[in-house]
């Protein structure tokens, strides 16, 4: 009896981390936009660019614009990294995404007001083929 008793408390305990932690789609857009960000402060250019729809396609490395996007994501952390170090960004944490079938959102907060103006600004992503990427605007 003791040891349906612990393994029922630990069943319990399993079910009510999982339904604070979000859904598995919660997580996965958290995952994919994280690498996003985290991949811009870093000038990480093939993650940026392989988490990027252009014009709600997937940009792979045999397209042609592959290497002008990669360089722009080295040449953009490059030119905000003094901006982010000032201000002690080394990384982006989201805690909260907003999942809607194959769509979704995430908002980053601009806590000191420099990066995006004081504003929070708001990011879609769409799943494609069981990956979630950033979506360009229309």
């Amino acid at each position: 009896m003791k040891k349906l008793l612990t393994t029922s408390t630990i069943a319990a305990l399993a079910l009510s981390l999982a339904a604070c932690s979000g859904t598995s789609e919660e997580d996965a857009v958290i995952a994919a936009a994280e690498s996003f960000m985290n991949g811009m402060i870093a000038g990480d250019g093939e993650t940026v660019c392989g988490l990027s729809l252009r014009a709600g396609e997937i940009v792979t490395s045999d397209d042609p614009d592959w290497s002008a996007c990669v360089d722009s994501i080295a040449i953009l952390s490059d030119t905000l990294a003094p901006q982010l170090e000032a201000e002690g960004i080394t990384e982006v944490t989201i805690d909260k995404a907003t999942v809607t079938g194959d769509t979704a959102t995430i908002a980053v907060e601009d806590i000191n007001g420099d990066i995006f103006h004081g504003q929070t600004s708001v990011f879609a992503l769409r799943k494609i083929e069981g990956k979630w990427y950033l979506d360009s605007p229309s």
